[in-house]
């Protein structure tokens, strides 16, 4: 019997060796080095590992640094080294509370953009299952039988981007930010692939 527990197209996890180490650093409460690749440069950082928290087969690392508490994902680390440096956890510090806090903090951030769009309807659940739960409200049906949703992102050009690529069976109906990033996509895609 083979169980492979990734869905297609997940990343690999995490080495063993990193999540080892990592999970020592944590109960031993040892600051460590790591290399990051964050968005815009790759850098090495030293940070207090407070705790490790796996997200739909994600890793994440919720540790102190100079400019506060912050998330690192697993995925992005390419070398960790636990140092001699010890630290105390702060007594009020719970592990669950700061997850909680850090999630519902970044689906308010994904979620600062909205757009109505009507869908046929034998498309909603995948179209649900690919954006998420969180991002899709069902506002009931058009004359014409096709679904109307509020779809939510993080801004105007990441939802577009979103949508875009339901086209043509969606119709994205406002606000016109949204439809001037489709329509800028669509120019950008029309100019690169022309004939």
């Amino acid at each position: 019997m083979v169980v492979d527990a990734a869905r297609w197209g997940d990343a690999e996890p995490p080495p063993t060796e990193l999540l080892s180490t990592l999970r020592s650093a944590v109960v031993a409460r040892r600051t460590i080095t790591m290399t990051y690749a964050g968005l815009e440069r790759t850098q090495v950082r030293e940070v207090q590992p407070w705790g490790l928290v796996a997200k739909n087969r994600v890793w994440y690392l919720i540790a102190e640094t100079p400019g506060g508490r912050r998330t690192f994902r697993l995925d992005r680390m390419s070398a960790v080294a636990v140092t001699d440096g010890a630290f105390v956890l702060p007594g009020d510090f719970d592990l669950s509370e700061a997850w909680a806090e850090i999630t519902a903090e970044l689906e308010v951030r994904r979620s600062r953009t909205s757009a109505d769009v009507t869908l046929p309807s034998a498309l909603v659940t995948p179209f649900v299952h690919v954006l998420g739960a969180r991002h899709v409200a069902h506002l009931g049906y058009e004359s014409n039988g096709r679904a109307r949703l509020r779809v939510t992102s993080n801004t105007p050009e990441m939802l577009a981007r979103q949508v875009a690529g339901w086209a043509p069976e969606i119709d994205v109906l406002g606000p016109p930010s949204v439809r001037a990033e489709l329509a800028e996509i669509g120019r950008d895609l029309a100019d690169r692939y022309a004939e």
